[in-house]
């Protein structure tokens, strides 16, 4: 069988020898990386994957590996037995090399002696990392030599090289429901340890780039290696403990299951990736934003592929393809062309290129991406995505049998045709960088974000498929039915579209300033703290000197980088004795721009999105509400801002419910009023963000005013 020439290093570490730090999923991570390699159509042979996992995965074993995979032929070098099993290949100059790890990471203070802007390292902590007798660090693999290491792998094999990190190097921020992947190292007094200045010299001693050239693992000047990393280098990469995998690694195995390895740059996958709570997943390196995934090391050909027409060689898109908005297809859209159906699955050699210019529900109409293309037969001829370049679509899986509800079954797909006839316009009206109709497509179970599926009466159930709201939230489908009359279900699925959109949209993204998706590598939200806080009640004198009910935080604040997930204590407004616990949010602007706010919910449970706070406006235009270099945080809910408090409810008949919070941060006043929108439900559904009500969330307070009364006869004169 023809196999690819892809090699791959793949570690997942879940038992360390100090076994308070084991993990749960990071070799479950690891094996469903290895299964994606061999599962491909053709396969990566086995033979050219190093699987290494638990106390296989020490610090030199790693190493050791990715000083195998520089060498050429016999020149091997002298290795530990458990670390490759006999008879793997050794990649060829040129083959690209994948280099994956889940495990913990961790940040130490710059050892003394090394030369460094930044006052801290990064480091990969193996299985066997912990303190040694000298109290400094041992077994880990600080970004240096790490660095010195893949400097070596791309002057022997080539500059082909992906390296994935699911790991962070932060061990604070447990929450409930995830753990982080972080570990620290500390004396017995609190204080931080870190490794000696000497520690492993021998590898990096001689490297031209090193810590220069790979702080922080990611590095966009290195020509020689595009670094996938779970999070920021101040944010941690959490797993979790009940699926026990990574939420970057699903995140981003999910996105390859819906658009295949070889159709996606570096820069788009990560565009894609769900919302991950408390982390940014990040992507640097070389030509991350044209280079296709392992440059195309991977080929999946069991993907779709559609027939060609050529409508005239003279018309500025000579070439009609038989896929459409219904089957995720978009403007800028580039499909690789074959001599036939068999040369495509076999893996054959695509004679050229097409870039969609104008999509129909149904069809798109393309041009060659360099001017000409040989087909010496249409008629045999098919065309299969090679990349996506448009915005992805919100994908909509029907499952409602014909067999059973025929009649039901066609209203749906009538409705679901009139949406996708929308969007096709709006993009090809607009552009997809502009477009305000969101693209939305017919697609499988598995890669839709939602299912339809029958209920009783004429109704209708929207059942999330999207990982973002099953994985993170733990909700299976909307609160309540939804009419399926034709309207309705139009307005349903325009809806879901719409909430879809702005709940996954970034600046990677989308273009809410009226330009292109943005190419900067500075991200606001870095710059930008939010806190969540409870509220409580209390009586004080106004600035009039009038008597008021005032809130007031109190407790703690919560880090929304930090923590998450936030679980709110419920409010209960329809009991006998109803409670309700008020929550503000608010953000401090620590950039020295001048910056715009807004703050949004995401409402699961109904579809509906609810402003909490927009910036001011005066004359048409509004004055930034987040000045440069702000000591004190703004409140973007309660108090002066005069926003409405958050409060939360589940509703009735349901025990779980959840939404997202969205803050939006701007350099300039737009309009992003259209961005709320009603609930899908049917009308009288409950919600689970509850605006604060007649309640006074104060103590009870009493008081008497005495007026003193004298009884006296008057005197006789």
């Amino acid at each position: 069988m023809k196999t690819l020439r892809l090699f791959a290093l793949v570690i997942g570490i879940n038992e360390y020898q100090d076994v308070s730090r084991n993990l749960a999923g990071a070799v479950n991570d690891a094996q469903r990386i290895k299964t994606l390699l061999l599962s491909q159509h053709p396969p990566v042979s086995e033979d050219r994957i190093i699987f290494l996992r638990n106390r296989g995965a020490t610090a030199n074993a790693i190493i050791k590996c990715l000083q195998y995979l520089c060498v050429q032929g016999e020149d091997e070098p002298a290795r530990d037995g458990r670390v490759k099993d006999e008879g793997k290949e050794k990649p060829s100059y040129g083959d690209p090399i994948l280099i994956y790890y889940a495990g913990h990471g961790s940040t130490l203070p710059k050892p003394e002696g090394w030369t460094s802007e930044n006052p801290r390292i990064q480091c990969l902590s193996p299985h066997d990392a912990r303190i040694g007798a000298d109290n400094s660090v041992i077994n880990v693999i600080p970004d240096r030599t790490f660095g010195a290491l893949l400097e070596q792998l791309a002057e022997a094999k080539g500059n082909n090289i992906t390296v994935i990190l699911d790991c962070c190097h932060s061990g604070s921020g447990t929450r409930n429901d995830a753990v982080p992947r972080g570990m620290e190292f500390k004396d017995g007094a609190g204080t931080e340890l870190t490794i000696s200045s000497s520690y492993q010299r021998d590898i990096w001693v001689h490297s031209q780039r090193g810590v220069a050239y790979l702080p922080k693992f990611a590095n966009a000047g290195l020509t020689s290696h595009v670094v996938l990393a779970a999070c920021g280098p101040d944010e941690s990469a959490y797993e979790d403990r009940i699926k026990h995998e990574g939420r970057f690694t699903s995140a981003f195995l999910s996105v390859l299951e819906t658009a295949g390895t070889d159709t996606l740059t570096y820069a788009e996958l990560i565009r894609r990736l769900d919302y991950l709570p408390s982390q940014t997943p990040r992507c640097e390196g070389r030509d991350k934003d044209v280079r296709i995934l392992f440059d195309a090391g991977l080929k999946q050909r069991d993907r779709d592929y559609y027939d060609i027409e050529i409508r005239s060689q003279s018309s500025s898109t000579p070439y009609l393809i038989h896929a459409g908005q219904i089957h995720g297809v978009g403007k800028d859209d580039v499909f690789a062309v074959y001599v036939d159906r068999e040369s495509f699955v076999s893996g054959g050699e695509s004679l050229g290129s097409l870039v969609v210019q104008s999509v129909t529900s149904d069809s798109c109409f393309a041009s060659p991406i360099d001017g000409s293309l040989n087909i010496s037969d249409t008629s045999r001829a098919v065309a299969s995505i090679s990349r996506v370049k448009s915005p992805d679509a919100f994908r909509v899986n029907v499952n409602i049998s014909e067999a059973n509800y025929p009649q039901l079954r066609q209203r749906v797909l009538d409705a679901l045709k009139q949406v996708v006839h929308e969007s096709a316009e709006s993009t090809n009206t607009t552009g997809p960088s502009d477009s305000s109709t969101p693209r939305v497509a017919a697609a499988s179970a598995s890669s839709a974000a939602i299912s339809i599926i029958p209920s009783l009466y004429n109704t209708v159930l929207f059942v999330f498929q999207d990982g973002l709201i099953c994985d993170t939230l733990g909700l299976e489908r909307l609160c309540g039915p939804v009419k399926a009359d034709t309207q309705t279900l139009i307005y349903a699925l325009r809806s879901a579209a719409h909430f879809f959109r702005h709940l996954g949209s970034s600046p990677l993204t989308s273009s809410m300033l009226g330009k292109s998706p943005s190419t900067s590598k500075i991200l606001l939200r870095d710059h930008v703290d939010v806190r969540i806080c409870e509220l409580e009640g209390s009586v004080g004198i106004s600035n009039k000197g009038v008597l008021v009910t005032q809130l007031q935080p109190t407790g703690d604040f919560i880090d929304t980088k930090l923590c998450g997930m936030f679980q709110p204590t419920l409010s209960h407004v329809s009991d006998p004795d109803p409670t309700q616990t008020l929550y503000s949010v608010d953000v401090r602007n620590k950039s020295g721009l001048s910056l715009y706010v807004w703050l949004f919910y995401f409402d699961c449970s109904t579809l509906q999105i609810i402003e909490y706070y927009s910036p001011p406006v005066v004359s048409g235009r509004g004055d930034a509400p987040l000045p440069p270099l702000m000591k004190a945080a703004l409140p973007l809910n309660y108090g002066d801002a005069g926003g409405v408090p958050l409060a939360f409810e589940v509703p009735e008949g349901q025990k779980l419910d959840g939404g997202f919070l969205r803050v939006f941060l701007s350099t300039r006043h737009i309009n992003l009023s259209n961005i709320v929108q009603d609930a899908v439900v049917r009308p009288g559904e409950p919600m689970g963000a509850v605006i604060m009500k007649d309640l006074v969330p104060v103590a009870d307070l009493w008081d008497a005013i005495t007026i003193a009364v004298k009884l006296e006869e008057p005197r006789l004169i």
